[in-house]
């Protein structure tokens, strides 16, 4: 097909300008594909007229006998032009025509169709068009060329809103459409609601007249008959007996075509310029605003270039015009054996990907529902398995932790890693966030040997800056909270808490408990009290010399001469970061705690839900992503510590998360040392996202920098051109269809084997949780 506009509009030119009124270009899915279709009227030219629009997209034409059912689906909407809508200077310039087919394809299900029916504009309908248009800048347009049509836009779907939907989404992706549109529904009921209404009123009118002479009007008698035929007119119109637009539509469809676009009723008002206007009489000047104008056609009718019809029946859509769903490619035989878990379905036999290489990580990009998010979930179960019978997949550490964030909010995810471990025949630590009545965390910030007060309030404040951003915790509020943290430390760790008079204060709640007092989130007073029980404590024979430290990196908040306007002015920027987390007090002081290192070290399998409880316990979206972030970077941390010459040893630390962006919303810092520095500490980073077109350009680039994707179905442009610039440096060809065309629970896979790039293949994942369900899975 024509990529330039120009050429395009050129050659559909001269092959639409025979067409007569009414022709009808529709496409619709059938059971086995799309079906492009132009339905035109018996006339003598129609054979060759066809051939000359199918050959100006160097395409094919068939007559056909019988044109397709479009009565199969039951609601029709058309579209419509928005109230107060004006046209934008919208270029078709480098517009590639095939997608407009494409995207028609992608929508549609079986039985749904979109028809455009054409006829030729009046000269008045271009002359005002070309006004119209002028009035707001627009001198370059496709409808200004020769032998442009009017066309009125149709769908049908499986229900009112998806054809409404449906006409909408197909203006949307006409190439320098320019307009604002809506879809309405082609229904009498709006009729038939207007004479019910009038039915009703005349009704009214004459009973009331009866029943108060004083309201009496000499013709009141008429109005029960008037009342009646109004009721009788609705109910010709809701039986589709008397003429109406709806009435059209259902009697051409069963002839594959729809009504031709109508012209504008009543005079058009053209727009005019602001201009001064002066008063006669008193020679005053009047500035007068520009007015837009009416619209030059009435509202469902659109004036369009010559080729855009074409466009809108091009078979060039690969998939949706009958052929595979995406380019196959053959599996590298290096992955037929079992090298590692398996990776999908080709051909009816497995294949995998490598554990030896799996240290370059792992990243499933699709959107919901393709399949990403079950393949983690496999990929999970695998590994339970086969850490526990090493030897039998090539390239397994002898030893292997492994850890799980669930952060979608659901609580889904968590079921399903637990479900493979009790399949394995494992155990598994599962840490439920949310939920208020368990007595078993992880200590994110343990006492390290010989770590001061001042040195774990640090580590605390950095792995707070790593989840709201160096911007929102400046170094004024980091100076401020690692201040606040250390002397909340030495609160919780010495029970200074039980020197408050002012209210009795629990010794046993966490250092973010503290800090929101000192921070006076919950009033100025409790916190100068709190302060002054710390700086009593601190003044006593046994106390330790860090704590009159941290009463003296205090005073100036707390000090002698500081008002509490002054304080409330300090502390204003780091309170709502505390206040933030404090709301999981139930997680920072639950009685029993393990910290990281100890997990990572016993090699244990650990699920963190920061969604929904078993209870039913929730967090709200915000805390949910806040704590999931700062788990990864607690996490790292630990990993720093305890997993030094791992890799070297044979032992590796897995980390699995369903939806990447929870755990690094703000920075890829993190993502970015686990993907390029933590090879020697045996990381293996298992990650999956639906929106790689939210997460910060740099996280996105990392995860295609993966070693191994899996790349399900995604429709986000700017996402997909970045995956098919990646699958390109492989060497082959692929092309957005390849993506934008996968099936359920297919990917394309991107994968390395013994340090060399694969060619990318596409494989079937198969259900493997139905598999797991009825005892038939196997490695």
């Amino acid at each position: 097909m024509h990529t330039s506009a120009t050429d395009l509009g050129n050659v559909a030119s001269s092959a639409i300008v025979a067409l007569p009124a009414g022709a009808t270009f529709l496409t619709t899915r059938t059971d086995t594909g799309l079906e492009h279709v132009l339905v035109t009227p018996d006339f003598s030219d129609a054979e060759s007229v066809a051939f000359a629009i199918a050959r100006s997209m160097n395409a094919r034409s068939d007559e056909v006998d019988e044109v397709p059912d479009l009565t199969r689906t039951a609601h029709v909407a058309r579209l419509r032009l928005d109230r107060g809508s004006t046209p934008r200077p919208d270029t078709q310039a480098g517009a590639d025509f095939t997608v407009l087919s494409r995207v028609i394809g992608d929508m549609l299900k079986p039985g749904e169709w979109v028809a455009m029916a054409v006829r030729k504009p009046s000269k008045s309908e271009s002359r005002h068009n070309k006004i119209w248009l002028e009035h707001f800048g627009v001198r370059t347009h496709h409808s200004l060329a020769p032998n442009a049509v009017v066309m009125q836009l149709l769908a049908g779907g499986t229900d009112a809103r998806r054809a409404m939907d449906l006409t909408v989404r197909t203006a949307s992706a006409i190439p320098g459409f320019g307009l604002n549109v809506t879809g309405e529904k082609v229904s009498p009921a709006k009729l038939v609601t207007s004479f019910i209404v009038l039915a009703v009123l005349l009704a009214g009118a004459g009973i009331a007249s009866m029943l108060i002479p004083q309201i009496a009007w000499p013709w009141w008698w008429t109005s029960i008959p008037a009342a009646v035929a109004s009721a009788a007119v609705a109910v010709l119109f809701g039986r589709q007996v008397l003429p109406s637009f709806a009435r059209t539509v259902r009697r051409l469809l069963p002839w594959g075509q729809v009504p031709v676009p109508s012209r504008r009723f009543g005079r058009w008002q053209p727009p005019k310029p602001a201009r001064t206007v002066q008063n006669k009489e008193t020679g005053a000047l009047t500035e007068v605003p520009a007015q837009d104008g009416d619209y030059p056609l009435q509202e469902n009718a659109f004036l369009v270039g010559p080729h855009l019809p074409l466009a809108f029946v091009s078979p060039h859509t690969g998939a949706g015009s009958g052929s595979a769903s995406t380019a196959t490619r053959s599996v590298p035989g290096e992955l037929r054996a079992k090298v590692g878990p398996r990776a999908g379905v080709v051909d009816d036999s497995p294949v995998h990907l490598s554990y030896a290489d799996m240290w370059e990580g792992l990243a499933a990009i699709g959107q919901p529902g393709s399949g990403k998010t079950a393949l983690l979930e496999h990929l999970w179960g695998s590994l339970a398995c086969d850490r526990k019978h090493p030897g039998a997949a090539f390239g397994l550490p002898a030893r292997n932790a492994m850890v799980a964030f669930d952060t979608k909010g659901d609580g889904k995810a968590t079921e399903q890693y637990a479900k493979w471990m009790e399949f394995a025949g494992d155990e598994t630590d599962v840490f439920h966030v949310a939920d208020p009545t368990a007595l078993e965390g992880i200590e994110l910030f343990p006492d390290l040997p010989g770590q001061t007060a001042h040195e774990w309030a640090r580590d605390v404040v950095s792995a707070m800056q790593y989840i709201w951003g160096e911007e929102s915790i400046g170094a004024r509020s980091f100076d401020t909270l690692t201040n606040v943290m250390q002397a909340s430390k030495l609160i919780a760790r010495h029970g200074i808490a039980q020197r408050v008079v002012l209210r009795t204060l629990p010794t046993d709640a966490s250092p973010w408990f503290y800090a929101n007092l000192l921070l006076t989130n919950e009033g100025d007073e409790i916190g100068s009290e709190l302060f002054a029980a710390l700086a009593d404590a601190a003044v006593q024979p046994d106390a330790p010399e860090e704590m009159a430290q941290a009463v003296a990196t205090l005073s100036p908040i707390y000090g002698t001469g500081v008002t509490q306007a002054q304080r409330r002015q300090l502390v204003e920027a780091p309170r709502t970061k505390i206040s933030a987390l404090v709301s999981a007090e139930h997680w920072w002081s639950r009685p029993s705690t393990r910290t990281w290192d100890e997990l990572l070290d016993q090699d244990r399998a650990v699920v963190i839900n920061t969604g929904i409880s078993p209870w039913g316990h929730v967090l709200d979206e915000k805390l949910r992503t806040d704590l999931s972030s700062l788990m990864l970077f607690t996490l790292r941390s630990a990993i720093r510590r305890t997993c030094v010459g791992w890799f070297e040893s044979g032992r590796a630390v897995w980390v699995f998360a369903d939806e990447v962006k929870h755990i690094a919303n703000v920075s890829a810092e993190v993502i970015s040392w686990m993907r390029n520095d933590a090879r020697a500490y045996g990381l293996r980073c298992m990650f999956a996202t639906q929106t790689p077109d939210t997460l910060i350009p740099e996280l996105r680039r990392i995860l295609l920098g993966f070693g191994t994707l899996a790349l399900f179905k995604q429709k986000e442009g700017t996402t997909v051109r970045e995956i098919v610039a990646t699958l390109t440096l492989s060497g082959t060809t692929w092309d957005t269809p390849d993506l934008v065309n996968l099936r359920r629970y297919e990917a394309i896979i991107s994968t390395i084997y013994d340090g060399s790039e694969l060619e990318p293949f596409n494989a079937v994942m198969p259900d493997y949780r139905g598999e797991r369900d009825a005892g038939t899975w196997a490695a």
